[in-house]
C-alpha cells in the first residue's frame, strides 16, 4: 500500500460518536454494524485505518443462544482481494474508507438497510455457519442469509449483482461456509439492499434509493435532537454526540416489547431505573419520556414487582433497581401539565403501576416490619459492587427509604391530577411518615449512616451513596440540608474537577478501579446534583453540574466511566440532564 493511501486513510473523517464503544443503528432497529479490533490494535484506535473488522451484528434478546451478537463479516474487496480500508460514522451514514474509494451504509427503515460502492469494490459477506443455518436463493438475483433463532437478512442488489455458491452439508443440517459477495456492475459501482426479518425473508418489488434512505435517517436524528434542550458552546461538542446514542439505543416494538423501548448498551437493554432517567433527559419529548416510563409497566409483576430489564424474548425478574421513579415524575411535572399533554389512559397507567410498585416495597422488602424497606444485593442500588455490601447481603439504607417516600409523595400528585384527593391524601401521608422514620433510623447528627437487615448494625462508611437521600429536597429539614451540602461542597472529600466519586478519596477503601467504589458513577451524580438544586443549593448544584460536563468533554482521569464515547446512554443522559441543569435551569 502507498504511503500516500495510508496517509488519506489516517485523516479521514471524525466519527460523531466513539467507534470503540459504539454501534452504528438507526432509532427503531435491531440489527445495525459493529467494530471488532484486530489482535494488535488498541481499542482507542478502532476505526483507524487497519484496526478492525466490520460484522452486521444484532441486539435480539436471543442472541444468547450464541457466543456473540455478530451475524456476518463485511469485508472490502477488489478484484477478489481485501483491501485495507478505514472507518467512520455518521447519524445517518456508516462508511468503510479504501484506497479505492468508499462503501457506505445508511438505515432507509428500522428493518432495511442500504449499501453503496464505487471505484471498483466490492463486499464478501463471510459467515462460518453452525448446525441449522442456511443461505436460500430468493426470487432471480437475492440470498436470504438465515440465523434461526435470531432472524433472517436478505441481500438483494440494485446494481451489481449478489454472487454465492453454496454447498450442502447434511451431516450437520447446514450450509457450508459462506463467502458470498456483493459485485460492482462495469461501471465499478455497486448498490443492494439488506433487509432483516423475525420469520423467512422476501424480497420487495422496489426499494428506495440510497439518497433517499440516507436523507430519512438524517431527518429523523435531526427531529430527534431539536428536542434536545441547548447547551452552552463550551458543551456543544457532545450535545449531538450523546443525543446520538440515546436515538441509536431506541429499539421499536418487537415480541415481548410493546412501545418504543431502551437499550443501555448495544446488545442489553435498560434497567428500570435507567428508563425514569432517560425520560428526564427526554422532558422536552415528552410522548417519548412517557413511553420509556410505562415500558417497565407493561411487564410488571402481579403482585407490583417491576423488572429490572427485559426484551424482545427473555425478562429479567430475579433483580430489582431503586425505585427512583418518583425522582422522575417530580421533575416531568415540573416542567408539564401531564393532566393536559398525557393521554388519559396513560397517566392511570402510570399511576397505577407505579403505585402496586411502591406498595411492592412495603409488603415484600420490610421483613423485619420496622417500617424500613431493606436491599437484599448490591445490584439493587444500581451500583453493583456498591462497597456498603462488602460484608452483608441484606442492608437497610436511607437512600431506598429516601427514593420510596418521593414515590409516594408524586403518587400524591399524581392522584390530585386525577381527581382522586382521598389517595392523594393518603400517598402523602406514607411520604411523610417514612421521612420521618428514615431520619430517626439514619441520621446521627452529622450525616446519614446505613444499618444492617435485622440486628440493625450501623454501617458508617464515608460513601457517596448515603447523600442520594438528598433528592427530597426541601422535605428534609434545613439543618440536614445545610450538612449535607457543606459536605458536597468540600473539596477532595466527594468533589472532583470531573464531579462526584462514588467514595472519598480519603477512604480506605476507595479504588479508583472500581465502580461503586471510586469511580465518577454518572446516576449518582444526576441524583446528588438534582437532588442539591431542589434543596436550593443552586449555587452547588450549577458548580458540580459544569464539572461533571466539563469531565465528560475531556475524558482525562482514569477513573471516569463516563468517557466521551459514551459507552452506555445512560452516560449519555446523564451528560444531557446535567449541561441542562447547569446551562438551562434558573
Amino acid at each position: 500500500m502507498k504511503h500516500e493511501a495510508f496517509n488519506a486513510l489516517s485523516k479521514k473523517p471524525d466519527s460523531i460518536f466513539n467507534l470503540s464503544s459504539g454501534a452504528f443503528y438507526r432509532a427503531g432497529t435491531y440489527f445495525g454494524l459493529c467494530l471488532r479490533p484486530l489482535r494488535h490494535a488498541y481499542a482507542a484506535t478502532l476505526g483507524e485505518w487497519g484496526s478492525c473488522r466490520v460484522f452486521v451484528c444484532s441486539r435480539r434478546g436471543s442472541i444468547i443462544k450464541q457466543k456473540d451478537n455478530l451475524l456476518m463479516e463485511l469485508i472490502p474487496v477488489k478484484d477478489g482481494q481485501r483491501v485495507p480500508f478505514a472507518v467512520s460514522a455518521s447519524a445517518s451514514e456508516f462508511t468503510i474508507h479504501t484506497p479505492c474509494g468508499n462503501i457506505r451504509f445508511c438505515f432507509a427503515e428500522n428493518t432495511l438497510m442500504l449499501v453503496r460502492g464505487e471505484g471498483g469494490l466490492g463486499l464478501m459477506l463471510w459467515q462460518e455457519l453452525e448446525t441449522h443455518r442456511i443461505i436460500r436463493k430468493r426470487g432471480e438475483k437475492s440470498w436470504e442469509f438465515s440465523f434461526p433463532y435470531i432472524c433472517s437478512l436478505v441481500y438483494t442488489p440494485q446494481k451489481g449483482t449478489v454472487n454465492a455458491e453454496i454447498s450442502w452439508n447434511y451431516e450437520d443440517l447446514r450450509s457450508e461456509l459462506c463467502t458470498a459477495q456483493i459485485e460492482p456492475d462495469e461501471t465499478g459501482e455497486f448498490e443492494a439492499a439488506i433487509e432483516e426479518f423475525t420469520h423467512f425473508g422476501c424480497v420487495r418489488p422496489q426499494y428506495p434509493a440510497y439518497d433517499e434512505g440516507k436523507r430519512s435517517a438524517q431527518e429523523d436524528f435531526e427531529e430527534f435532537l431539536s428536542k434536545m434542550p441547548p447547551v452552552s458552546e463550551e458543551f456543544a461538542p457532545l450535545r449531538e454526540k450523546a443525543a446520538y446514542v440515546t436515538w441509536s439505543s431506541l429499539v421499536s416494538p418487537s415480541g415481548r416489547i410493546k412501545r418504543t423501548y431502551l437499550y443501555m448498551y448495544p446488545t442489553m437493554p435498560a434497567s428500570s431505573w435507567q428508563m425514569a432517567e432517560n425520560a428526564v433527559s427526554l422532558k422536552n419529548n415528552l410522548p417519548l419520556g412517557i413511553e420509556l416510563l410505562l415500558t417497565m409497566i407493561d411487564r410488571q409483576a402481579e403482585n407490583g414487582q417491576l423488572p429490572d430489564f427485559y426484551d424482545d424474548v427473555r425478562n429479567w425478574d430475579r433483580c430489582i433497581k431503586p425505585p427512583i421513579q418518583g425522582w422522575a415524575l417530580e421533575i416531568l411535572m415540573h416542567e408539564h401539565d401531564l393532566k393536559a399533554e398525557v393521554p388519559p389512559e396513560k397517566l392511570r397507567a402510570i399511576y397505577e403501576g407505579f403505585g402496586k410498585w411502591a406498595i411492592w416495597f412495603t409488603k415484600y422488602r420490610d421483613d423485619d416490619h420496622d417500617g424500613i424497606p431493606q436491599y437484599e444485593h448490591g445490584d439493587e442500588t444500581g451500583n453493583d459492587d456498591c462497597i456498603l455490601f462488602r460484608t452483608y447481603q441484606k442492608l437497610e439504607l436511607p437512600d431506598l427509604s429516601a427514593f420510596l417516600a418521593l414515590l409516594f409523595d408524586q403518587l400524591g400528585a399524581l392522584a390530585e391530577l386525577l381527581e382522586l384527593p382521598k389517595e392523594a391524601k393518603e400517598w402523602r401521608e406514607r411520604s411523610r411518615v417514612l421521612i420521618e422514620k428514615m431520619i430517626a433510623a439514619f441520621w446521627n447528627g452529622k450525616r446519614f449512616v446505613g444499618r444492617t437487615y435485622g440486628d440493625h448494625k450501623i454501617i458508617d462508611d464515608t460513601s457517596l451513596h448515603f447523600y442520594r437521600t438528598i433528592v427530597l429536597g426541601k422535605r428534609l429539614p434545613q439543618e440536614i440540608l445545610d450538612q449535607m451540602a457543606e459536605d458536597l461542597s468540600r473539596e477532595g472529600f466527594f468533589l472532583t474537577p470531573y464531579g462526584y466519586m462514588a467514595e472519598s478519596l480519603t477512604a480506605p477503601n476507595y479504588s479508583r478501579s472500581a465502580f461503586g467504589r471510586g469511580a465518577i458513577t454518572p446516576m449518582d451524580n444526576v441524583l446528588v446534583i438534582t437532588g442539591l438544586y431542589s434543596a436550593g443549593k443552586t449555587e452547588l448544584a450549577k458548580e458540580a453540574a459544569r464539572r461533571y460536563c466539563r469531565g465528560v468533554l475531556g475524558a482525562e482521569t482514569p477513573f471516569y466511566p463516563a468517557q466521551a464515547g459514551f459507552p452506555a446512554s445512560w452516560n449519555a443522559s446523564a451528560f444531557q440532564i446535567l449541561s441542562d441543569l447547569a446551562c438551562n435551569w434558573p
